[in-house]
């Protein structure tokens, strides 16, 4: 699944080249930039001045190609399954809560539920992860967050094409990778105060609690691994084993992760965060690379879920800020084959010194550098402006966006409908 810049559920975009686009050639599809803003709109006959202007602007541009009814994107996993098994999830950790205890039943609703999502789930380009809302008070953001994780491993498992029953053991271990809360300080947990890192120290009790609740339960170690070490980090700073991150699964890893995304996009009692949004949850992910996260398990699990979790919606824009392993400051120019290995020109270099003479770098082809922090809009407009003026490079910035903004301007203009003749006008 590749990205497109403007995803809807009435269209799709294809990527061209601004080299294949030809004087006279006439558009048989409204044309976008990177940012899914309309440049030129169907049928229209490009001349040498909008050539000139469009190659000027960037190096790819979009078609806006309408999707016939059977292809508007559709939610991957069975709403009406996803209900069924919200509801039954509900009683089934307060009847854990209420009774200390995991029993067979439990086990046997969770592996019907994982396997009639499995039964109705199929891939295609245009599905998108349809995860379940965390907003609502009392423990249904908890039996939610459970399962919108079981639903991103599920979706992650079945990309990686694992057999059926692994697909099954690594949903399941997200189902449950927090049933250890359930008998574990669940009254911070449910806490409407924010805690402070000393009192919610008790909580990091519950991958360990979660596995003595699973440990005699007929399941796979994979499935009581995932449980145990969802909370260890690369940097072997986690809980509750401090593990060296060499010697963990993988499956805990991936936990890991989707546990990550979920809970920083969504707002937590217990936090002042009110949820970055799935898209900015992907950014700040990779800030944890070397820290939380191995890069190269990261790194796939973005290109695969990536346009799945967000609707294709990617995490920077043109001339937005990165920064890179070698400690280089760097800027996004043109999207590359994946999220992860986009076209960027690097402006400072690893010993922070600015570059008279910028040089671009594709990440798919150099796989010694890495994206290590995308920094934000605002952040990256101020730090772009300063590297600029100390190269002498802002008069020249500020020429090129002003050019940018004049053929967007006209490039929009022509893109108008023509206004409806009059009924004079029909007169005649």
């Amino acid at each position: 699944m590749e990205f497109a810049a403007d995803i809807s559920t009435t269209h799709e975009t294809k990527e061209v080249k601004v080299e294949h686009l030809k004087e006279g050639m006439t558009l048989a599809y409204h044309l976008l930039d990177d940012e899914g803003i309309l440049v030129a709109k169907k049928a229209t006959k490009l001349d040498a001045s909008m050539i000139s202007a469009l190659t000027a602007k960037a190096p790819v541009f979009y078609f806006k190609i309408p999707l016939s009814e059977s292809q508007t994107r559709n939610p991957l996993f069975d709403p009406k399954v996803l209900q069924w098994g919200q509801l039954n999830a509900r009683e089934m950790f307060r009847d854990i809560r209420a009774n200390k205890i995991v029993n067979r039943d439990h086990l046997s609703f969770c592996i019907q539920f994982i396997e009639d999502l499995l039964s109705k789930t199929e891939f295609n380009r245009l599905s998108y992860i349809n995860l379940l809302d965390t907003t609502q008070e009392d423990d249904d953001w908890f039996v939610n967050h459970n399962i919108n994780v079981a639903l991103m491993i599920m979706a992650y498992s079945i990309l990686q094409r694992l057999p059926h029953q692994e697909i099954v053991d690594s949903a399941l271990s997200g189902l449950l990778h927090d049933v250890g809360h359930t008998v574990s300080a669940w009254e911070l947990l449910m806490s409407n105060d924010e805690l402070s890192r000393e009192e919610a120290l008790p909580m990091r009790m519950h991958p360990h609690k979660g596995y003595e609740l699973m440990k005699d339960l007929p399941v796979s170690d994979q499935v009581k691994q995932g449980i145990l070490f969802h909370h260890e980090r690369y940097d072997e700073n986690g809980y509750p084993t401090t593990l060296p991150y060499i010697r963990l699964p993988l499956l805990p890893k991936i936990v890991a992760i989707a546990d990550f995304l979920e809970a920083v996009s969504h707002p937590r009692p217990y936090k002042k965060n009110k949820g970055l949004g799935m898209t900015q949850a992907l950014a700040k992910s990779i800030e944890e690379t070397s820290q939380a996260f191995e890069y190269e398990i990261l790194s796939r699990f973005i290109r695969l879920m990536g346009p799945l979790l967000t609707k294709g919606e990617i995490f920077y824009q043109k001339n937005q800020l990165m920064k890179t392993n070698f400690g280089e400051m760097a800027r996004f120019t043109a999207f590359g084959k994946t999220w992860m290995t986009p076209e960027i020109e690097i402006l400072v270099d690893e010993k922070k010194r600015t570059l008279k003479r910028p040089f671009k770098v594709n990440l798919g082809n150099d796989f010694s550098r890495q994206i290590v922090q995308i920094l934000s809009k605002e952040e990256s407009e101020q730090q772009l402006v300063f590297i600029l003026r100390e190269t002498g490079r802002y008069e020249e910035y500020m020429k090129e966006l002003e050019a940018e903004k004049k053929a967007l301007e006209k490039t929009q203009k022509a893109a108008q409908p023509d206004p409806a003749p009059s009924n004079e006008q029909k007169s005649h």
